[in-house]
């Protein structure tokens, strides 16, 4: 009867062992998705503001009245990352 128990007592260790192993690994990868996330978003912001300056530059050097230029649609970049 002790030694039933004794070895239930282990498998269950063992079981919950690795459950909260599977569980810090789910962790780990959940924190290194989100940084990879965060990066690209970052990434994109930047290319934005680029985008964002050169039509500054374009609006600033444009004479009073004249509509601005348009570029070609197929030089365009998505808004949005695919």
């Amino acid at each position: 009867m002790i030694a039933a128990f004794i070895i239930v007592n282990l498998l269950i260790g063992v079981v919950i062992s690795s459950m909260e192993r599977a569980r810090e690994e789910e962790a780990a990868a959940a924190r290194k998705q989100g940084q990879d996330r965060k990066a690209a978003m970052l990434d994109h912001i930047a290319e934005l503001r680029e985008a964002l300056d050169e039509l500054e530059g374009e609006v600033d050097g444009m004479p009073n009245g004249q509509p601005p230029r348009q570029r070609p649609t197929e030089e365009r970049k998505p808004i949005r990352p695919e």
